[in-house]
């Protein structure tokens, strides 16, 4: 048999008869409140380990935490199945660890590299042909841009603007065909090639054409600065190309620029080829010795073969004038 239910009154007597005899301790009041404290503190810590626990799994965000002497937090980083990879060519430095031994890798700093490349551009803007080469051998790319000076489509005066990573902005003036008499552009940037095999790369102009024929000079660095190359108290001008009837190229493979090139003789199916070697000299090119030798037979004659195109480096063996 079920009792009848207790009234609220009868509750509140019952209650009351229960804790009469109870008495409380002065200082229960904070003993209570240093509890929660506690419990709080570890629920916090547990959330923390798990996030990292279900992260080791698989998760696609990793955590880092900030140095003890910084600002407390934490930051996020791309990685790739829970794994933190750090940035292209960099070691990650020590890691903070938290309370339970757990390391967590750093946020990768930006790279200084990208801030440099960044500036390169910035500095040089549309106007005229860029190019990026490692020219004062420091292993950064430089940046090369042809400026006209006056009017860019008959001026015969322009500007070959550097920014060298090592030694700053240089400007070196040179003459060539406007880009009337050169269509459709003037002057250009060929390519670059450490020809003379001293660490530095030489910068190629393409500064003329005819119409089988273009001639380029070169631009190198001596003793921190940028120069053009001359021969004989001239600028260099190289013939490359032509056609198969005459035809040109040099060579950089050894210590010395080797250049070359047949032309025709008044005599049907005999050709002249000359082969000259130059050694490098400052911003000189200095004649060591020069051949020539007749050739007997008919244009397409692999003996003729040697003594056109380019051979030297990544710069192309021939190119297509105009």
């Amino acid at each position: 048999m079920t009792p009848p239910p207790l009234s609220p009154e009868r509750l509140a007597e019952l209650l009351d008869d229960a804790v009469q005899h109870v008495t409380a301790q002065a200082d229960a009041l904070d003993r209570i409140r240093r509890g929660v404290r506690r419990r709080r503190t570890a629920h916090r810590a547990g959330a923390v380990l798990l996030a990292v626990a279900v992260l080791a799994g698989g998760g696609s965000t990793a955590l880092a935490l900030t140095s003890s002497r910084g600002p407390s937090g934490l930051a996020s980083s791309a990685s790739v199945s829970g794994e933190q990879r750090p940035a292209a060519g960099r070691t990650p430095a020590s890691a903070p660890a938290l309370s339970s031994g757990i390391a967590l890798a750093p946020v990768p700093a930006p790279s200084a590299d990208a801030s440099s490349d960044a500036a390169a551009k910035a500095a040089f803007p549309a106007a005229g042909q860029t190019a990026r080469w490692d020219m004062d051998g420091d292993g950064r790319p430089d940046t090369a841009a042809i400026v006209p000076v006056g009017n860019a489509k008959t001026t015969v005066s322009f500007q070959l603007v550097l920014h060298l990573t090592r030694l700053g902005a240089q400007t070196v003036p040179f003459t060539a065909t406007s880009a009337t008499d050169m269509p459709p552009h003037g002057p250009v940037i060929v390519g670059a090639a450490d020809a003379a095999h001293d660490g530095h790369a030489e910068l190629f102009v393409q500064v003329d054409a005819g119409c089988c024929t273009e001639f380029w000079t070169i631009f190198r660095l001596v003793d921190s600065h940028v120069y053009q190359m001359s021969i004989s108290g001239q600028p260099v001008r190289l013939p490359v190309g032509g056609s198969v009837m005459a035809n040109g190229g040099f060579s950089c493979d050894g210590p010395d620029l080797v250049t070359y090139g047949y032309q025709p003789r008044t005599e049907a199916s005999t050709f002249l080829a000359t082969r000259a070697i130059y050694r490098w000299a400052a911003a000189t090119l200095v004649l060591v010795s020069q051949q020539q030798t007749t050739i007997h037979g008919p244009p397409a004659d692999p003996a003729l073969a040697k003594y056109s195109g380019v051979d030297c480096g990544d710069l192309p063996q021939y190119i297509s004038a105009g």
